[in-house]
């Protein structure tokens, strides 16, 4: 969303400008848009899962002499 007082492009989830400090509630319901901070995936959690606390398992074999 752009700030009607500054033209700054921010988050549409925001309420406050961050530059200006200018009240973007207004402007985001005239437009309809959600109010919904969305959430950042996890994306190493299905990697992570069976991982224990102090165990490193090694998937690549180190080079040959590097052992």
């Amino acid at each position: 969303m752009k700030c009607p007082r500054c033209d700054y492009t921010s988050f549409d989830y925001l309420e406050s400008c961050r530059k200006c400090g200018s009240n973007l509630i207004v402007v985001r319901e005239a437009l309809r848009l959600p109010a919904i901070k969305p959430e950042v995936p996890f994306l190493l959690g299905s990697l992570l899962e069976d991982f224990e606390e102090g165990q490193v398992k090694a998937t690549i074999p180190p080079p040959d002499g590097m052992e």
